[in-house]
């Protein structure tokens, strides 16, 4: 149900963390992956609300959906550890082919120990295909331990990503 000008409810309620209300919904045959652009998990993902992530997925949402927007990418840039933990664990792709890097968001941010988690799980340290960089965010933003933590695995100082000047010329 969608209200005109207006998303679901049950967004609404994934997005605000109204657990009863998403059971409520789910229980009364409210799809897992409706189809609105950022899906119920998305959603709650990014708004940090770990018990309605589980949920969706133990109900079977789907945890990368086609419309090009990550729920980890979300939950990352937004410091969200343990959602970002269960997603992975859940098969999360950890750089989509058609979001923003997750890492360089997180960089941004200044969220170390979701740095962290995404590099142990392969996230690419030179960021995404468009050029963003996670270590001229984290340069750009002063955040001197993600800087050091991206450089540990080889993140580029003088190669420029495209479009972009290198992280060393930044800094200088």
């Amino acid at each position: 149900m969608t209200l005109v000008g207006q998303e679901s409810p049950w967004l609404g309620a994934a997005n605000n963390g109204h657990l009863p209300i998403c059971q409520l919904l789910l229980d009364h045959g409210a799809l897992t992956d409706e189809p609105y652009p950022g899906s119920c998990l998305y959603r709650a993902a990014g708004s940090g609300h770990l018990s309605i992530c589980q949920l969706l997925l133990d109900r079977g949402a789907g945890v990368d959906i086609g419309d090009g927007r990550s729920a980890l990418t979300e939950a990352a840039k937004n410091g969200h550890l343990q959602i970002c933990q269960l997603l992975l664990d859940h098969g999360a792709l950890i750089d989509p082919p058609h979001d923003e890097s997750g890492l360089a968001k997180t960089a941004w941010n200044g969220h170390l120990s979701v740095c962290r988690l995404l590099l142990d799980h392969g996230a690419r340290v030179d960021g995404d295909p468009w050029g963003v960089s996670p270590l001229i965010n984290a340069l750009t933003t002063g955040h001197l331990a993600i800087c050091q933590l991206l450089l540990e695995p080889g993140a580029r100082i003088e190669s420029p990503p495209e479009h972009s000047l290198s992280p060393l010329c930044i800094a200088i």
